[in-house]
């Protein structure tokens, strides 16, 4: 398969990649979601990494409080305090984690259609953690040889 130019290197990465985490964070606790989604539904894409923050909300509390009756699972979570939008889906969701890094807990899945509730619907990296964990040999990106794209 040929690859298309535009998804070649334009120089080696100097970054390591995120750290992730099966861990289950309790409602209340503060997380960050990044991405180039747009500020308002009928707004252009960002086009700089912006973040939003917010904090894990009760999936009883949300399914009332949004009259979404039973909609938020165990597999997701619910986060007030932000308002995603369209281009934030698949977007990191981070939390400061026990040995005090950020790692990643969840990913954006939906949002409210005209981007203007100030909640959003994820993924939780741990309903997925038997899927995810072969891919992932090493979670402690400081102890193992991180073999970063390089240009040949």
């Amino acid at each position: 398969m040929k690859q298309s130019s535009r998804h070649l290197l334009e120089r080696t990465s100097i970054h390591s990649p995120a750290t992730l985490t099966f861990d289950t964070y309790e409602p209340g606790t503060n997380v960050v979601l990044r991405s180039f989604g747009r500020l308002d539904f009928d707004a252009y894409f960002a086009d700089i990494l912006r973040e939003a923050k917010g904090t894990i909300a009760a999936t009883a509390d949300c399914n009332r409080m949004y009259r979404l009756y039973d909609f938020f699972k165990d597999d997701m979570m619910c986060v007030v305090g932000l308002a995603p939008c369209t281009g934030d889906i698949g977007g990191p969701l981070t939390v400061v984690n026990k040995e005090g890094q950020e790692a990643v807990v969840a990913l954006h899945s939906w949002n409210v259609y005209r981007c203007n509730e100030q909640y959003g619907g994820f993924t939780r990296l741990s309903s997925s953690q038997d899927f995810l964990k072969p891919f992932v040999p090493d979670q402690d990106v400081c102890k193992r040889q991180v073999d970063r794209p390089t240009l040949t």
